[in-house]
């Protein structure tokens, strides 16, 4: 578990202000995530521990996808530098 002063030293690290329940929200979903990744960890260290024809997962094991809400693409779109199309304008990466 998350606790609330935990986040709020965090957002002061990250130099963020957040309203009582922006705190309490981002606290429950900080909580959710820690619980998500300690499930991965559990089951990665049962699947270590078990026979070879049994690391792997079946469909039947993995949660259902669920659809969420998301921001508008002119709302993401709005801060990017050229682009066109609804696309962000990247450089070419050079390999070394």
């Amino acid at each position: 578990m998350v606790s609330r002063a935990e986040i709020e030293k965090l957002a002061k690290l990250a130099k963020l202000k957040l309203g009582n329940a922006e705190l309490d929200e981002l606290t429950d979903d900080m909580t959710e995530i820690i619980a998500f990744a300690d499930t991965i960890n559990q089951s990665v260290g049962e699947l270590s521990d078990a026979p070879a024809d049994r690391r792997m997962l079946s469909m039947s094991e993995l949660r259902d996808d669920e659809v969420c809400p998301s921001f508008p693409q002119e709302e993401i779109l709005s801060n990017r530098n050229g682009g066109e199309d609804g696309f962000f304008a990247v450089r070419k990466r050079r390999v070394k």
